[in-house]
């Protein structure tokens, strides 16, 4: 099996529950994206940032990448969308890290749209190869089903 790496970003814990299916399926190390300042606790404020970074296309400053990437071959990415658009820090990441050449597994959590999600992904990961994205609604409300589907996105990384 190629060396593998789950990176993620997850703001309300449903990336991270993907994030972590994987990685325990797929024996493989973990790397958390981390703002360099924390959205506020509060719910409501912590929601409505997102969704400004988002509809702006802002991108937040993050905390160092402490991972060598260039060791890994196949990098499956998870992220939740936010208003129809890549999270900002997936975004982030993907303008600091300097990620060429690689395997990318898009999955992305979502509640309701995810227009031209893998078309938006495509840019900001230009000199990549896309093998695989797979959204998942709504994780949480259907774990078995999820399962199911984690195991399929599995076979094909593996």
């Amino acid at each position: 099996m190629k060396r593998t790496l789950v990176v993620y970003y997850s703001l309300g814990g449903t990336s991270k529950f993907i994030a972590d299916m994987i990685s325990e399926e797929l024996k493989c190390e973990k790397y958390k994206i981390e703002l360099k300042r924390n959205f506020v606790k509060k719910s409501f404020l912590k929601y409505f940032k997102s969704i400004l970074l988002s509809v702006f296309k802002i991108s937040p400053a993050l905390k160092p990448v402490d991972i060598d990437l260039s060791m890994y071959e196949n990098i499956v990415i998870c992220s939740p969308v936010w208003v129809t658009n890549i999270s900002a820090p997936v975004r982030s990441f993907f303008k600091t890290s300097n990620l060429k050449d690689k395997n990318i597994y898009l999955l992305y959590c979502y509640y309701e749209g995810v227009a031209n999600m893998v078309e938006k992904f495509e840019k900001i990961s230009a000199g990549n190869k896309i093998v695989l994205h797979r959204g998942f609604k709504t994780p949480f409300r259907n774990t078995v089903e999820i399962t199911k589907q984690i195991e399929e996105v599995v076979k094909t990384i593996i």
